[in-house]
């Protein structure tokens, strides 16, 4: 049977951060502070996509992300909602195969990650 869920996603799980920036070929996210366009002092894991003017700061305590990309002109959403989907993925993965399950996931043709856990 198939079920449809939707998630929102808290950032706490950080071997599900540094897979999912791996995959995405980016460098190794490093704990740290940064200062945003007019935020300062964001402290967590210090995301960088090629092309954002500032980084992505996580904060897996409170599972939040931080971030400036002045509406698309210093950094693609695409980028953020693609590392969330990976994110999402390796999370739910290592939940599933701690149960004993096993994880497929299938790129839709619209590029988004269905993900398929088999009891």
């Amino acid at each position: 049977m198939s079920e449809t869920a939707t998630i929102q996603t808290q950032f706490k799980n950080e071997p599900a951060i540094l897979a999912a920036a791996a995959e995405m070929e980016l460098p190794a996210p490093v704990r740290g502070t940064v200062d945003l366009y007019q935020t300062k002092g964001h402290s967590g894991l210090i995301l960088k996509f090629p092309g954002w003017r500032y980084p992505v700061v996580i904060d897996t305590t409170t599972g939040s992300a931080a971030m400036d990309t002045y509406n698309g002109k210093w950094g693609y959403p695409q980028d953020l909602q693609r590392f969330t989907q990976l994110y999402g993925f390796h999370a739910a993965k290592a939940l599933a195969l701690r149960q004993g399950k096993t994880v497929t996931r299938k790129v839709k043709p619209d590029g988004t990650l269905q993900l398929v856990v088999n009891c």
